[in-house]
Parts: C-alpha cells; sequence; structure tokens
C-alpha cells in the first residue's frame, strides 16, 4: 500500500470525531444564546404591553416620559430601579411564568411578562421526577447524523477496495 493511501485512510478515521466535535460545540453555543427584549415606556404606558421572553432573556425598559418610572412585578419576581426620563434598566427572566407588573410609581400603568420555561412552555412546574418537555426541533443532530454516516459509508468503502487489492 502507497503512502499516500496509508495517509487518507488515517485521516478518513479523523473525520467522524470531527464532525462529532463541531456540532457538539454547535449546539452548545446555540444552547447558551440569550435573546434581549425592549419595553418601551411612553405616555405614561409599557409597549409592548404583553411581551413573552425565554427564561435566560434579558429584558431591557427604555423611559422616555419626562417622569421617572419602574416595573415592578407583582408576584415580586423582578423589580427595576426607578429610572429617569432617558435611561434604561434590565432584569434577566429567571422565574418562568405570566408575570403581571406595574409602575408603582404610577399604578394605572399596567403589562404582562411571559417567561417561558426551557420546553417553551410558562407555568409548569419543575417536579425534579424527569417529565418530559417538548423540545423545539434540533436540526444540527440530523446534521451531524448524515455527516457521521456518509463518513462511515466512505470508509467502509475505502476498505472494502483495500481488502480486494
Amino acid at each position: 500500500m502507497t503512502s499516500r493511501r496509508r495517509l487518507l485512510i488515517r485521516s478518513l478515521a479523523f473525520i467522524p470525531a470531527a464532525l462529532i466535535a463541531l456540532f457538539l460545540g454547535a449546539a452548545a453555543v446555540g444552547a447558551s444564546q440569550t435573546a434581549t427584549a425592549n419595553v418601551k415606556i411612553a405616555n405614561f404606558a409599557f409597549d409592548p404591553v404583553t411581551l413573552t421572553v425565554n427564561v435566560g432573556d434579558t429584558v431591557t425598559w427604555t423611559n422616555s416620559d419626562s417622569q421617572a418610572h419602574n416595573a415592578t412585578a407583582s408576584d415580586g419576581s423582578f423589580k427595576t430601579a426607578d429610572i429617569a426620563q432617558g435611561q434604561s434598566a434590565s432584569i434577566t427572566a429567571t422565574v418562568p411564568g405570566t408575570h403581571t407588573y406595574i409602575c408603582t410609581i404610577h399604578p394605572r400603568m399596567m403589562a404582562t411578562l411571559i417567561v417561558q420555561g426551557a420546553g417553551g412552555m410558562p407555568n409548569l412546574p419543575n417536579t425534579g421526577a424527569g417529565g418530559m418537555a417538548p423540545r423545539a426541533a434540533q436540526p444540527w443532530l440530523l446534521l451531524a447524523l448524515f455527516g457521521l454516516l456518509a463518513c462511515l459509508a466512505l470508509t467502509a468503502t475505502i476498505l472494502r477496495r483495500r481488502a480486494r487489492a
């Protein structure tokens, strides 16, 4: 067997491992990404009035009014400091569920923050019993599986040809 052919066979052996590492790394990065949602405070109102985010996302309120405002959840799950005109305040959504909130300075200002848990469903308690939650499709997993199968098929073909030679 020529050294070129041996090098090719050895190189092919690393391809499945490299593909798996690549796609698992991409999945870890994708899983840790969070989003930022913005709420505008103007004319003594929160805009949007209802906002849906995921656990771990950041919600930022920006005050466009001349008066100070805040955002305080009725269930105590979050509270911003008072926000002066042109300023912002942020929280990280950590408690899944539907949270109504008000400005404690102007209690007629009301809105709702819906925080979805890991499965994308609000208000589901964590029982710790290993229950199944719906999950979004993972296209990277299918791509990784396809790449692995392609590499294995190519390696098998090369090994068959090598055995015949």
